[in-house]
């Protein structure tokens, strides 16, 4: 999410602590399903082509829950 809230981002830009959403959906007990909405922006692009920032996205998601869970 960018700074107004409005835009979905690549994982590698943006605000959102996804490590602390997370476990807090495991916390209480959330058994359904988690969609991560990317966009290839302009802001994006600043980090390579889409399907590099797709997988450096692919990466934070990983490690977060890696953390989470691990």
């Amino acid at each position: 999410v960018d700074d107004q809230g409005a835009d979905h981002q690549p994982l590698v830009t943006g605000n959102v602590p996804y490590t602390s959403q997370l476990r807090t959906l495991l916390q209480q007990r959330f058994t359904g399903t988690v969609c991560l909405a990317i966009r290839y922006t302009d802001r994006a692009r600043a980090f390579g082509s889409r399907w590099h920032m797709l997988e450096r996205s692919i990466t934070v998601a990983r490690q977060a829950l890696r953390i989470t869970t691990g």
